[in-house]
């Protein structure tokens, strides 16, 4: 588990540093992100209100991630998880005897 946590902190340290490197980059997402998002309810043929709830909630989620703390919280939740299936997946896996037979 803490591996997954240590990669976390680091995908966020990297996720910060591409901000910091790139500045502007966060708009540029935002705004193609809402026009993928928009183009696409657009092509379904979506009521206007559909539309503009789906440009509040990518405007929500803008607000969210310009929040450090929440920025730093979005980024756990995408490593953590994974994380923890495989440490469960691999504690199962080395619990069985026949996988790594002790040698003597």
């Amino acid at each position: 588990m803490l591996i997954s946590l240590i990669a976390g902190i680091l995908y966020w340290g990297g996720a910060i540093s591409y901000g910091i490197a790139n500045p502007g980059f966060d708009e540029r997402f935002m705004q193609k992100f809402t026009e993928l998002k928009v183009g696409q309810l657009q092509q379904q043929g979506a009521p206007q209100a559909k539309i503009d709830g789906a440009k509040a909630e990518v405007d929500m989620m803008a607000g969210l991630f310009k929040n450090p703390v929440l920025f730093f919280l979005v980024c756990m939740m995408e490593i953590l998880p994974v994380g923890f299936i495989v440490t469960l997946i691999s504690a199962g896996l080395l619990r069985r005897k026949e996988l790594l037979p002790a040698t003597a």
